[in-house]
């Protein structure tokens, strides 16, 4: 048997910028050690900056990173 760790959490849509803060914080506060902070933060800024090259080249709508489907 796996044992996990599961965070369940809400994201109040009417100030996404602010939840989203709130969001990253709460799962990095799950983390043992601050590499694994850092390695997580890593991770969120690779997604940010492909989802921010493919809006600004493309000027189309903000591109999946994959990270949902690669990681399952």
């Amino acid at each position: 048997m796996k044992v996990r760790k599961i965070l369940e959490l809400s994201v109040d849509l009417a100030d996404p910028v602010r939840e989203t803060q709130l969001a990253i914080r709460a799962v990095l506060a799950t983390l043992q050690t601050q590499e694994e902070q850092v390695f997580m933060l890593r991770k969120i800024k690779e997604d940010i900056e492909i989802a921010l090259k493919g809006a600004d080249t493309h000027e189309q709508s903000v591109p999946d990173t994959g990270r949902i489907q690669e990681d399952q």
